[in-house]
């Protein structure tokens, strides 16, 4: 009887000295206004980025790093890589677009879409990559949306065009994707961004 005596009291000398735990606090988890974000990106007309981006079609493919300064509407684009055309720079601005290849040669048309499809062969939406490049839809073009939980755009379709939108970091007042797949029944380009400067 004595010893059932003695482990009820350690009992209670134990939950007496026994140190209440604090209850978890979960942190609310943050949302976005898929409109606000919006309307703060069609804002962002100046950036400098650059990445990579993986080229794969039905009949070839390839990599290229790239670097992108955009000022309003005129931009510079250099490429530099075994995308299977060599390096050459892009530079663009309304209605004049001028490429210049690796072989030093100059090219020049009204729009990058004509020039990469007369140097190249691909049938790649340029002009559209900068609205997709920070996670915008083409203006006046029908799209279809997909969001998280969180009200994170992460997916996109215009006309043809399926886009995957991840990895968002926050640059400043935005929040912008740090990787980007566009596809379509023809291609699929994977850009990765290594650094945004807005």
């Amino acid at each position: 009887m004595k010893w059932i005596l003695t482990i009820i009291f350690l009992l209670s000398m134990l939950s007496a000295c026994t140190t209440p735990v604090a209850p978890v606090q979960t942190l609310p988890v943050k949302t976005y206004s898929w409109k606000v974000q919006q309307a703060q990106l069609s804002h962002l007309s100046t950036w400098h980025l650059s990445g990579k981006l993986a080229l794969r079609t039905t009949q070839t493919g390839g990599s290229a790093a790239f670097d992108w300064q955009q000022l309003g509407a005129n931009y510079h684009i250099n490429l530099s890589g075994p995308l299977g055309i060599g390096a050459m720079q892009l530079d663009g601005r309304p209605n004049q677009v001028t490429l210049l290849a690796n072989n030093g040669q100059r090219y020049s048309a009204t729009s990058p879409e004509i020039l990469l499809k007369q140097h190249s062969g691909w049938d790649l939406p340029i002009s559209n990559l900068r609205f997709w490049i920070r996670g915008l839809p083409v203006k006046n073009l029908p799209a279809k949306y997909q969001f998280d939980a969180r009200g994170q755009l992460i997916g996109l379709q215009q006309q043809d065009w399926h886009l995957q939108f991840s990895n968002y970091r926050t640059r400043g007042a935005y929040i912008l994707p740090g990787k980007i797949q566009i596809s379509s029944p023809y291609l699929t380009l994977k850009i990765v961004i290594y650094e945004w400067k807005v």
